[in-house]
């Protein structure tokens, strides 16, 4: 992804979703599971230790728009994370046909919440800072 602080998560995330979803016939579940857990882990990481909390507003607010045209906003270390986050969601609806589509809406949704609780939790919205 080019990030350079990005943890090697990817053996990890695919052996937890495989212990997740190992039948045979999940293999797409897996594999959408895994990219969800690193970029997750990306998304924390990125709120926790690398962007200031006016870059973190800035994320916070285009993951909530859930738009492409919201990456013009964003510094460029986090144009590649928004990118990464609104290719892999292209992917997994191409993945899962028209019939799983609204499991990927679904999953945008918890996306937006996830986002909301890691963003809430910053020490300059706790009154830290």
């Amino acid at each position: 992804m080019g990030l350079s602080y990005i943890r090697d998560h990817a053996v990890e995330s695919y052996v937890w979703s495989n212990m997740v979803f190992y039948e045979e016939d999940l293999a797409v579940i897996r594999m959408v599971f895994a990219k969800l857990f690193v970029l997750a882990v990306i998304m924390d990481d990125t709120y926790d230790c690398h962007a200031n909390i006016e870059e973190c507003r800035k994320l916070h607010e285009a993951i909530q728009r859930w738009d492409e045209s919201a990456i013009s906003f964003l510094p460029d270390y986090m144009k590649t994370l928004y990118n990464e986050i609104m290719n892999n969601f292209k992917e997994f609806e191409d993945q899962v046909g028209v019939k799983g589509r609204y499991r990927v809406a679904q999953t945008k949704k918890e996306g937006v919440i996830v986002d909301s609780s890691i963003y809430e939790h910053l020490p300059d919205k706790k009154g830290h800072l």
